[in-house]
């Protein structure tokens, strides 16, 4: 287990430019803290910014909106300063994620086990098999039921 929390936002402003010329708050001084192991739901209207606090957490807040203010850290890197480089290391590695809607989120065209496994073993060293295993245990640790039928079946289904 970490010592340090997973993920953590501090007074998080997130702007898009107002036709006034200024910046409209789309998310304001958002604060909280996910420690190694919680499970964490954001929950809220639709367009009340739920998707873009996710984003900022893999510094990936679309433009023309940016991070107005406050601070952002994934895995122990400050998003909101990072280079390419660090924010690469931590996206799918350390931080992931998946939209609610899997049609949308994942390509129709292979399974969900082929699109995890390829994930993992992109961002690890692990062996088809060894992410295979890994795949299944994601997929229970989410509470899917039936995680090898789920892995073969596709978002669609």
């Amino acid at each position: 287990m970490r010592a340090e929390p997973v993920l953590q936002a501090t007074d998080l402003t997130i702007a898009f430019p107002a036709r006034d010329g200024g910046w409209k708050n789309v998310v304001q001084d958002v604060t909280l803290t996910v420690a190694d192991g919680e499970r964490v739901a954001l929950v809220g209207e639709s367009g009340s910014g739920k998707s873009l606090t996710a984003l900022a957490f893999l510094g990936l807040v679309p433009e023309p909106g940016t991070v107005l203010s406050g601070t952002t850290v994934s895995a122990g890197v400050t998003v909101t300063s990072a280079s390419a480089s660090e924010l690469g290391r931590i996206r799918g590695a350390e931080v992931g994620l998946v939209f609610q809607e899997a049609v949308e989120a994942l390509n129709p065209v292979y399974t969900v086990g082929f699109q995890l496994i390829e994930t993992i073993r992109t961002h690890t060293r692990a062996c088809r098999s060894a992410a295979r295993h890994r795949a299944r245990e994601l997929l229970a640790e989410a509470a899917v039921g039936d995680p090898e039928s789920v892995a073969r079946s596709y978002p669609h289904e």
